[in-house]
């Protein structure tokens, strides 16, 4: 008896997707372009501080420099070397706002007394009312306290006298609750309260000066509000906004919506929004200095104080030490990782087949579905690896993480669902 084998027949479907860096979260990385980069670095900005003094934020104006920690204030005046305790206290690191008056001045308040940074050093400075935000705008400082707006003179930062043509007040009583931040923007005075923003236009003459509801949101945190040149940018309880241009947070706004905050700070300097805050990674809580911008974003592990722009560029306290941002990459070790979010190719079970990727350093790769994972630790040349997965499933993350140097050029996936009969 003879039998006639019937040929085998293949219902296969295979789909190969880029995975790019900006559809996950990266901590530690520079994501920008489709890769993950080396962060910038970071640079101490004093080779010694005053004995026995723990810096928690640092202020620059006019080439005077300013160190507050523990309620005391060192100051430096431009062109001197050492920092001498200042007469100035406060309770807290203090609110700023940079500006113009027959040169450049910082004023500084904790919401109980004021004072100026110019190139003559720290002065206390009775003439500004004690604020809890404050602004530049309209050749004016602005600042605010509970649901009082006041202004200054013109070209003069220290006049607040309630007089036509120089000072005065306005009470904005509204039920978005107390002033938290003042951000001036190109026709408008941003006005963050607690709950939603308005915005103030008029210049020059008092009468002219109107103010109207933008938005409403969940607590702003004050602290963090900054504008960019385009938009306003600031971090409420569900997360980062910005107002009057693109978004730029992506994957890791979902990390910064779910955190508890301490006391979040932002400030925008070389064409970035720079915040401190606290994300949500890895069931815990992670303390970081994130950089947003249109040329990408990086969240690094590191826990900030008084992050404000000085100078032209970000600077902050970390471990009681003045740090600024610089252009030269982290290279020191640091603990690096990404994760992309969930994706279902086929909406259905189907198998990962494999993951191609192109990196330089010791990586570990991690695949992970509804049905298992698989893990790989490689050490990348730069050349593309072939890393065969077998992992079956109808929803699948991809995670990256390291401890060196390491970049990451791009990955690539192939799924496969369907059989040979």
């Amino acid at each position: 008896m003879f039998y006639e084998k019937s040929g085998l027949s293949a219902s296969v479907q295979r789909r190969r997707e880029q995975i790019a860096p900006e559809e996950g979260a990266a901590v530690g990385f520079f994501a920008a372009g489709g890769r993950l980069l080396d962060p910038p670095g970071t640079r101490t900005l004093f080779s010694a501080l005053p004995a026995g003094f723990a810096a928690e934020a640092v202020f620059f104006a006019g080439g005077s420099c300013a160190l507050y920690g523990g309620g005391a204030v060192y100051a430096r005046a431009a062109g001197e070397e050492a920092f001498s305790l200042s007469s100035v206290t406060f309770a807290g690191i203090p609110a700023c706002a940079r500006g113009y008056c027959g040169g450049e001045v910082l004023a500084l308040s904790d919401g109980a007394s004021s004072a100026l940074l110019t190139a003559a050093g720290l002065a206390s400075e009775a003439g500004i009312p004690p604020f809890a935000a404050a602004a530049f705008f309209g050749d004016r400082l602005w600042t605010a306290q509970g649901m009082r707006l006041s202004y200054g003179a013109p070209d003069d930062a220290a006049d607040f006298a309630q007089e036509r043509g120089r000072g005065g007040y306005i009470d904005v009583p509204s039920a978005m609750g107390e002033i938290v931040a003042l951000c001036a923007g190109k026709e408008e005075l941003f006005v963050l309260r607690e709950r939603g923003v308005q915005k103030l236009t008029g210049r020059g003459e008092e009468r002219s000066f109107a103010v109207e509801d933008v938005l409403a949101c969940p607590r702003i945190f004050g602290g963090s509000a900054a504008f960019d040149g385009k938009r306003l940018l600031w971090l409420a309880e569900d997360g980062p906004h910005a107002y009057g241009g693109e978004e730029i947070f992506g994957e890791a706004a979902a990390l910064l919506s779910g955190a508890v905050q301490d006391a979040p700070r932002g400030a925008c300097a070389g064409g970035r929004y720079a915040l401190q805050a606290n994300v949500c990674v890895e069931n815990g809580t992670m303390p970081v200095l994130a950089l947003f911008g249109e040329g990408g974003c990086c969240l690094l592990p590191l826990a900030c104080t008084g992050l404000n722009a000085s100078g032209g560029e970000v600077c902050f306290c970390t471990e009681g030490q003045p740090r600024a941002l610089s252009g030269a990459p982290e290279r020191g070790e640091m603990r690096k990782f990404w994760s992309s979010a969930a994706h279902a190719p086929y909406g259905g079970r189907c198998v990962l087949k494999e993951i191609r990727i192109s990196a330089r350093g010791a990586l570990e790769v991690r695949a992970e579905s509804d049905e298992g994972a698989r893990t790989f630790r490689i050490a990348g040349q730069g050349r593309r690896q072939a890393l065969r997965c077998a992992l079956p499933g109808r929803e699948f993350r991809f995670g990256l993480r390291t401890q060196s140097p390491a970049q990451v050029y791009g990955m690539e996936v192939l799924y496969e669902r369907g059989s040979i009969k």
